[in-house]
């Protein structure tokens, strides 16, 4: 199974945005791939739920995190059912934005899932990095 598009990365840049877990706080990582983020995300104490697709991505995710929503993104009723009224502390968009034709459309449906002072946290890939530089 080739590596991309679930790398085994963690981005830092999210996780950092978290503070160390108040009791019973609850993260929704959307796209969360194969949850290398969502793992790390949960041994700061959260609660993690995650939103994915694919299904080696799943396979590999459900161990990690304390639940996988087996279902699109862009399904908002799948993943509105799976919460079952609960509400978040955060919904995380970690490279993943990029590669829908909505995003602020998808942003404005998953702000619903959020609690009163509740966060989103987005991250996208910086184009003008090193890296993708060459590759151009």
């Amino acid at each position: 199974m080739p590596l991309y598009p679930y790398w085994e990365d963690v981005n830092e840049g999210i996780l950092n945005q978290l503070p160390q877990a108040m009791p019973n706080q609850l993260v929704l990582d959307v796209g969360c791939g194969r949850a290398a983020l969502g793992a790390a995300i949960k041994k700061k104490g959260y609660q993690v739920w995650g939103v994915e697709q694919e299904p080696a991505a799943l396979e590999k995710a459900a161990p990690r995190i304390d639940k996988v929503i087996p279902a699109d993104l862009h399904d908002i009723a799948a993943v509105g059912n799976a919460l079952s009224g609960m509400l978040v502390d955060y919904v995380i968009f970690s490279d993943v934005l990029e590669h829908i034709y909505d995003p602020i459309g998808v942003l404005r449906l998953y702000l619903k899932f959020l609690k009163p002072g509740g966060k989103v946290l987005v991250s996208v890939p910086n184009i003008a990095n090193w890296e993708a530089r060459l590759k151009l």
